[in-house]
This record gives C-alpha cells, sequence and structure tokens, in this order.
C-alpha cells in the first residue's frame, strides 16, 4: 500500500500550519511531512504533534542540516533529532552533507548520523531515516550516491529517491543512460520518495499537463514501479511525498517589482494531478 504524503514547504509561505494539516485531512491524505524549523516549531514541538494527532495523520520529520564544515552540520543535525523523533514519525527524511564536502567529510558525517539511527533502531525497529537525493548534497549524482552506498554497504544507509535532481543534474530526460546502475546499486536502498516530475533543464516539469512532458513523467514512474517492486517482499506499505514545489521551483511571472511572484498554474493541484497519476500507474 502507497501512502501519500503533503508537504508542508509546498505552502510554507501562503498558508498556516494548522489550514495546511486540516486541507491535508480534509482531501484524504495519509500524512504530512514537515520540518521543525518551519514557523519555529521546533521551541514547541507540541503544537505540531497535536495537530497531526486531531487529524489522525502521519507524521514524516524532515532535518535540513546547514553549516560550513562537517562539525557545523553535525551539530545542527544534533539540535534537531530528538525533538523529531518526539512526534513518532514513520520517516525521518535527511538534507545533510555537502557536494563540496570530500568523500571523507561526508562519510563522517554519515556514519555520525548512523551511529544515532542504529541507537534507536534498538527500542524503534520500524523508524526509517532517509538521505535524500538533492542538488549541493553528497548525492547530487548517480556516480557519487552510489560511491556512498558501497563504502555504507554494511550500515543502514538508505535512500530517499528524488529523481527529479538527477535528471537536471545530468542534463537528462530520462537518465536512460544511467538506468541500469541506478536500477542495480541504488533503488534497493530507497524506503521513501519524493515524488517530483525534473526534466534536463530543471527539477521540475512547468506542469505534469503538458504533453510535451510525457517522456519526463514515463522516465519517473518507472523507477518508482520498480522501487515499489522491491519493497513489496518486505513492507506493508510504502510512503510517497506529492512534491510539485511553488516559486522558485515553479514557474512564475511578475510584471512590477512590488508585486508577489505569481506561479503559472495551481501548485496544490498539481499535487492532486501527481497523485491521480500515481494511483493510476503505479501496481
Amino acid at each position: 500500500k502507497i501512502l501519500y504524503f503533503k508537504s508542508r514547504w509546498e505552502v510554507a509561505e501562503t498558508m498556516t500550519l494548522e489550514s495546511f494539516i486540516e486541507k491535508a485531512s480534509e482531501e484524504k491524505y495519509d500524512g504530512v511531512e514537515c520540518s521543525l524549523l518551519f514557523e519555529g516549531v521546533i521551541e514547541n514541538p507540541d503544537k505540531l504533534k497535536d495537530l497531526i494527532n486531531k487529524h489522525n495523520l502521519n507524521y514524516n520529520g524532515f532535518i535540513w542540516c546547514g553549516g560550513s564544515t562537517p562539525k557545523e552540520q553535525i551539530d545542527h543535525f544534533d539540535s534537531q533529532f530528538q525533538k523529531t523523533l518526539a512526534l513518532n514519525p514513520k520517516v525521518i527524511n535527511l538534507h545533510i552533507g555537502k557536494d563540496h564536502f570530500t568523500y571523507e567529510e561526508n562519510i563522517e558525517i554519515y556514519n555520525h548520523v548512523l551511529d544515532c539511527y542504529e541507537n534507536v533502531l534498538k527500542t524503534n525497529p520500524d523508524l526509517l531515516v532517509t538521505f535524500e537525493t538533492h542538488r549541493s548534497r553528497p548525492t547530487f549524482c548517480v556516480r557519487d550516491t552510489i560511491h556512498y552506498i558501497n563504502v555504507l554497504k554494511d550500515r543502514p544507509f538508505y535512500i530517499n529517491l528524488d529523481i527529479s535532481h538527477w535528471m537536471v543534474v545530468h542534463e537528462s530526460e530520462t537518465l536512460e543512460e544511467q538506468a541500469e546502475k541506478i536500477i542495480k546499486h541504488v533503488l534497493p536502498r530507497v524506503r521513501h520518495i519524493h515524488a517530483r516530475v525534473g526534466f534536463s533543464q530543471g527539477p521540475q516539469v512547468t506542469s505534469l499537463l503538458y504533453p510535451i512532458f510525457k517522456q519526463n513523467i514515463d522516465a519517473h514512474l518507472g523507477f518508482w514501479q520498480k522501487v515499489i517492486d522491491l519493497s513489496r517482499s518486505t513492507r506493508d506499505s510504502f510512503t510517497m511525498l506529492m512534491e510539485h514545489g511553488p516559486f522558485p521551483y515553479q514557474h512564475a511571472t511578475q510584471e512590477k517589482e512590488e508585486e508577489k511572484m505569481k506561479t503559472i498554474v495551481d501548485v496544490w493541484k498539481m499535487n492532486h494531478i501527481m497523485r491521480d497519476i500515481i494511483q493510476k500507474r503505479i501496481k
């Protein structure tokens, strides 16, 4: 069973937390994914926890780590990890490490996180911690992601597959040239998916309704289907976050400097369409 999640990032600038969670519940999403850094919730995690419980939603944590050194990244992770755990997440998705750090520096960061994760697994064996494939992070490209998977092959180094980023990094519409490597080395490690469709010139297509992007949608669905197929023998459910994002991911217009950017499509609607496509085509 696929569990469909809504991203707080999608409407962080345009909708209150209360309205976001209420609307996600009304529209039959299974859960929400949210960082405690949004709106200062990290100072009062019970606010988010109470809202999630009130609307009977699942929660996925999102830990974003800043810092110009490995130590700063690790410290930022440590400041969020236990508070995120307190909300009983199904998945904790991580943005940690940098593409310009050395392999050794990123491995140091990853090992610290995995030490913390393995300690939690002793009492919470169902928790999933994932590292997102994302530009600017160590997993920004296929080659480097496979490197980290190989180095950490004996540890629970799990991937959140946001393959839209690899489309633009590798300037590809389908990643056909690297599909065999991705299927063999990466997909068996995937435990969560961020469902957004990218293309060769950006991490997000303008609209899922434009015929020109059909091959891009098909390519993403092909990878996602393989992940779901791999998961069936070991998991009862699999989480997917609908992540068609706001400006600047979404193309927008602005006629006057004092005006806010106006997206050329309704982002909330795009994520409904993404969910509908997945429900119809992922078996």
